[in-house]
Order: structure tokens, then sequence, then C-alpha cells
């Protein structure tokens, strides 16, 4: 997905953001899912790692250290342009990262009596 247009990455849909972080999550983790709370938020955090809006934000978030560092004081009309400087980078709203994040809980939610879940991931990896 690195190598994605813009619009394209913008439309890449949730399900397949969610399992291709899984698989790699799966591969950082001796083949296991996300269980409990605190491995389920640091799996949304690596989602939003692959948000090209997150990556422009961190851009930005850089621009105003370096500036402060630079400088004795950030005006409000310099950090306009900074913030118009980022956005010029990125102007899509990533939409279906923020769903991704917001359905990893579901998705990754396992029924103690069904396998189901487990059996879909398996296929994904095939």
């Amino acid at each position: 997905m690195d190598s994605l247009p813009e619009t394209e990455h913008s439309h890449v849909a949730y399900p397949i953001i969610l399992l291709k972080e899984l698989k790699k999550w799966k591969a950082e983790h001796e083949g296991n899912i996300p269980k409990n709370f605190s491995e389920k938020q640091e799996f949304m955090k690596q989602i939003k790692a692959e948000s090209r809006k997150y990556m422009v934000k961190k851009y930005l978030e850089k621009s105003i250290k370096a500036w402060e560092k630079d400088n004795d004081e950030l005006t409000e009309e310099k950090r306009k342009e900074l913030e118009e400087n980022s956005e010029m980078q990125n102007p899509i709203t990533e939409q279906n990262f923020e769903e991704a994040m917001k359905n990893a809980g579901k998705l990754l939610y396992k029924d103690p009596n069904e396998n189901k879940l487990e059996s879909i991931f398996k296929e994904a990896d095939k």
C-alpha cells in the first residue's frame, strides 16, 4: 500500500487494512492476535501509523519543534503557515484508516464458543 497514490491509498477498504496490519502484527508476535486491552490499543496505534494523514501530523509536529528551536516564538501566523504546508502534503482525509481503528475491536473479539474468526485469519494467511 505504500506505493499507492494518495487517492487510491485513501480508498483501500478498511477490512483490507485490518487484514494487512493483523498479518504484520502476527509476524511480530509469534503468530498471535492482539488479546488484551493494551495489545489492542497497540494494534490500533500500528494502524494509525500507516495512515498518511497521521504521517503529515507527525511532520507538522517536527516542523513546529524545528521552528521553535531556531526562533524565539511561534506566532499564530507562522503556525497557520506550517499547518497549511502540512495539509498541502496530504489534503485527503483517510476515513478508511479511521474506520479500521473503530472496527479493530469488533474484529478481534473472540467468541469462546466459536472459532470462525481464527479460521478467517488462517484463510487470509494462505
